[in-house]
């Protein structure tokens, strides 16, 4: 017996050497990958050993005791063992080369895919649970999407991802499922989008330019600047718009330029913040405090749009976290890029920030996204009783033996955990919004010529009253020059007494200021408040007796301290901010005008009947307030060609002009704005803001519009006479359009847009075309169209009744996930009445197609029967249907159903919707 113990000992004592060797030598291995292969990269010291050994005893618990049921929805993909060595069989360059596999689709279905590991960080592959990308093929996209990204749970990165998703900051989709992967449970997971076409698609967005900063780790570009501000080269793109090249980044210079215009002028800081879409970046700064997620600098995580349609420049969330919750620092100034930084620097930035920030803080947004998790919360307890990461993170010898010996046996390690995140959390939101509707900080002191008031902190003093005892002033003034005399720009900050009192319906900001010692650093900067001062003069050099302010959000009145202080003056960018929206100006325009530059007009309009406007080649009218245009019949409101030559654009562009009326207008001669002609340092090109317009009527991100008894001829060189893009509530009636260069009336992105009695004749290209947008059109003629008398495009919604449609190539084309209904329409002499098809495989699926009342002329052959007619006019691929009822078909009445071989079932539940 002792013979056979020692022989065991030592027979077996060499193995047991190799096997401890080999697996020293595979934890080598490891850690030479994760910290010091790939270029760039640093990581902390990791305890490999201690890893490997927890990670071995939970793979064999998990593989020895099978726990069933169901939690989060499951996500199974499949990926030969070999196919997975590969990804790691030279890090990092082989984790990105796609390795082809299968996966089930949502109606469980399996289907070929791709997929990769992600990400550059040695993190994302070498634990247990690796990042993954998975790319379906162009015909399987799931609600337009192509690319998934897997990521391994983290709560904290979940839910700041769902309060993104939840207050409208652009951002993938987040939601949990457990991935299996060749049918072994992986855990639980985020599944989300990356940044493409695709996903502007998704967000209704036009194909722009995404541009995405990585200059870390092995995407680093040697020689270049860092910063991306500063250095457009590192950027790349991850969406191209299509009608500039490739490299071509001029649409991202501009705004670049702009920033460093903007720094010390307040001129070209007006227009910066006009341009980028200013209340998209003060959400997006909103969510950084909530969430103390600064994890995006000029570095890198930084997706940024240029949209030359709405001509914005802001950015995508990547990465998100929850950062530290400091209850006595909320970073409300802290600023993770450059142009968050100057933007910090405004008060105009400041007071939307602000406002936007208690918006969502006294909404019941954030409580639904804790509601929501706390339903699936059960779900995933279970999902976690299969995850690895998990297990390994909360290792407990004698909790897994209670799991194996009762499957029923819950660990709430995790749940706990969340809770006390969720409790600490909602601490953290109720002391931020206390804050925000605390007292603000600040006093006042007399002076020579009057008085002045300091603010300090983040808050503004707003609404001031000032009381004065005796001798009350005829009027004070505030002296933002200090210069000790009121200017001619500074007539605006003028103010009348009422009784003893005088109201100044104004917020003053202290100036944020950067104190930076140091320039290694240049993102993360937290600016500092400083004492700031707003002098008033007096008429009568008198000082008050009492000043009174109020709190921005609540209105509540506090008193004014006096005393003494030390202070510093406004900045440029520190301006009053008027409680009330300002007025903007009324002209009014008559007569004749040469228009040899061109111009933007930020007033409200008023054109006079029988105004006429000779454009010069090239030059463009842009008006960014409300107009109205009321021509007459016998004297109608006239844009017109100057010695012959087109003109650019006639454009109504952004929310201000809401409310324009356009009545008996003429458009003679247009053709777009091409802002490549403009110099490059021309005020007016930056006014403009880098927006590109194809057509020779431009209505840009409107709503509420009429146009009435509108005519559009001669348009030339780009696309579109009517360009209607991200606008809502378009009003158009009797418009007539003869002879477009290319589509008569462009429709994209837009919603309840209202065409009656339109005629349009002879268009080089479709009459009407829409894309991702609704519409209704009837009462109207659509005749000798070279495409289409009517495109129904890209998940359109389209009712179309009471009209005419001849001598087209095309009558109604309905494609890629669209659905246009009918109503009694006169079809004659086109080469093809309706086709229904499928051509962007973005949206995997047809066209749909009802149509009631109808009558189809064919003018020849009259003898054939429908089913030869129908091959001959009326083309429907196998992932489109067709529904004619009672219409006319050459004197025969018919009623006929062409269903999808591929999308039968959901198109008849959107005809079951329909109707």
């Amino acid at each position: 017996m002792k013979k056979t113990f020692k022989f065991l000992i030592f027979g077996t004592f060499p193995f047991l050497i190799i096997l401890i060797l080999i697996f020293f030598i595979n934890i080598i291995k490891h850690d030479s990958v994760y910290a010091h292969k790939s270029m760039y990269t640093y990581q902390n010291p990791f305890n490999w050993f201690k890893y490997k050994t927890k990670a071995s005893i939970v793979k064999s618990f998990i593989n020895f005791r099978n726990i069933y049921g169901r939690g989060l929805d499951e996500k199974r993909i499949y990926l030969e063992e070999q196919k997975q060595k590969q990804l790691l069989i030279d890090t990092p360059q082989s984790t990105k080369i796609w390795q082809r596999g299968f996966h089930f689709d949502e109606n469980q279905n399996l289907l070929p895919m791709q997929a990769r590991l992600r990400g550059d960080n040695p993190r994302n592959w070498l634990f247990e649970k690796k990042n993954w990308r998975m790319k379906v093929r162009k015909k399987d996209v799931v609600k337009q999407q192509r690319y998934f990204d897997y990521l391994p749970f983290d709560f904290n990165k979940y839910f700041s991802g769902k309060i993104a998703n939840k207050i409208g900051v652009l951002s993938s989709n987040f939601r949990l499922i457990e991935l299996y992967l060749n049918d072994k449970s992986q855990g639980v997971y985020i599944e989300s989008g990356n940044f493409n076409e695709s996903f502007l698609r998704r967000k209704k967005i036009m194909p722009v330019n995404i541009y995405k900063t990585e200059q870390i780790l092995d995407e680093s570009i040697v020689a270049l600047e860092s910063n991306f501000f500063n250095s457009p080269g590192i950027a790349s793109k991850s969406a191209i718009f299509n009608q500039l090249e490739k490299d071509d980044k001029t649409d991202l210079i501009f705004f670049l330029e702009l920033m460093r215009m903007s720094a010390n002028d307040k001129k070209y800081f007006e227009n910066l913040i006009d341009a980028i879409g200013i209340d998209k970046w003060a959400l997006f700064a909103s969510y950084q405090i909530l969430t103390q997620n600064f994890h995006n600098d000029n570095t890198h995580n930084l997706r940024m749009i240029v949209d030359p349609w709405s001509g914005n420049f802001y950015p995508i969330l990547h990465d998100p976290l929850i950062g530290n919750l400091n209850s006595d620092e909320f970073n409300i100034n802290n600023s993770s890029n450059d142009l968050i930084l100057l933007l910090n620097q405004s008060s105009k930035f400041q007071e939307l920030k602000l406002k936007k920030l208690f918006e969502i803080l006294n909404s019941k947004i954030i409580l639904d996204v804790i509601d929501e998790h706390k339903k699936i919360e059960n779900d995933l307890i279970i999902s976690e009783k299969r995850d690895v990461e998990f297990l390994v993170k909360n290792f407990d010898f004698f909790g897994l033996i209670k799991i194996l010996i009762n499957q029923n046996y819950i660990d709430n390690k995790g749940k706990e955990e969340r809770l006390r995140f969720l409790n600490t959390y909602s601490k953290y939101l109720d002391e931020l919004n206390s804050y925000l509707i605390s007292q603000p900080e600040g006093n006042w002191k007399k002076n020579n010529q009057g008085f002045e008031i300091a603010v300090n902190q983040d808050l503004p003093l707003s609404n001031l009253i000032i009381y004065f005892d005796e001798q009350i002033p005829e009027w004070i003034s505030l002296d933002l020059d200090e210069n000790n005399k009121l200017d001619d720009t500074e007539k605006e900050y003028k103010f009348y007494p009422k009784n003893n009192y005088f109201s100044v319906p104004y917020s003053f900001y202290a100036n944020r200021m950067d104190f930076r010692k140091t320039t290694v650093h240049q993102s993360h900067i937290n600016l500092a408040t400083l004492n700031t001062r707003f002098k008033f003069i007096t008429s009568n050099n008198k000082e008050p007796q009492k000043i009174e302010f109020q709190n921005f959000i609540t209105k509540k009145k506090y008193v004014l301290r006096e005393g003494n202080f030390e202070s510093v003056p406004a900045s440029k960018l520190n301006v009053p901010i008027k409680e009330n929206e300002i007025k903007r100006e009324t002209i009014k325009l008559s007569g004749t005008y040469e228009i040899k530059k061109n111009k933007i007009f930020n007033e409200n309009i008023i054109i006079e009947p029988g105004t006429k406007f000779n454009l010069y080649k090239d030059k463009s009218l842009i008006f960014k307030g409300k107009v109205t245009a009321e021509g007459k019949k016998d004297l109608p409101i006239i844009f017109q060609k100057a010695k012959g030559q087109s003109w650019g654009t006639i454009a109504l562009q952004g929310p201000n002009t809401s409310g324009s009326s356009l009545n008996y207008v003429i458009f003679d001669g247009g053709t777009g704005h091409n802002i490549k002609n403009i110099p490059i340092k021309n005020d007016v090109y930056y006014s403009i803001g880098n927006i590109r317009y194809i057509s020779a009527l431009s209505l840009h991100d409107v709503n509420n519009i009429k146009l009435k008894n509108i005519r559009i001829v001669n348009n030339s060189m780009y696309d579109d006479a009517l360009h209607i893009i991200y606008s809502k509530n378009i009003d158009l009636e009797n418009v007539t359009i003869n002879k477009s260069f290319g589509d008569a009336i462009d429709i994209d992105m837009s919603e309840e847009i209202h065409l009656k009695n339109i005629n349009i004749k002879e268009s080089n290209n479709d009459a009407i075309d829409l894309m991702e947008s609704s519409a209704i059109i009837e009462d109207s003629n659509l005749i000798g169209s070279n495409d289409k008398a009517i495109s129904v495009g890209e998940n359109s919604f389209l009712i179309v009744k009471n009209s005419k449609l001849i001598d087209n190539n095309v009558g109604v084309a309905t494609k890629d996930g669209s659905l246009t209904y009918i109503s009694n329409l006169y079809f004659e002499k086109n080469e093809f009445h309706i086709k229904n098809y499928k051509k962007n495989w973005r949206y995997g699926d047809g066209g749909l197609t009802v149509v009631n009342d109808s009558q189809f002329n064919l003018s020849d052959n009259n003898n054939q029967d429908f089913k030869k007619k129908e091959i001959e006019k009326i083309d429907i691929d196998k992932f489109s249907t067709l529904l004619i009822k009672n219409s006319n078909y050459e004197g025969k009445i018919i009623n006929q159903k062409i269903l999808s071989k591929i999308n039968k079932e959901e198109h008849l539940k959107k005809i079951k919707k329909l109707n």
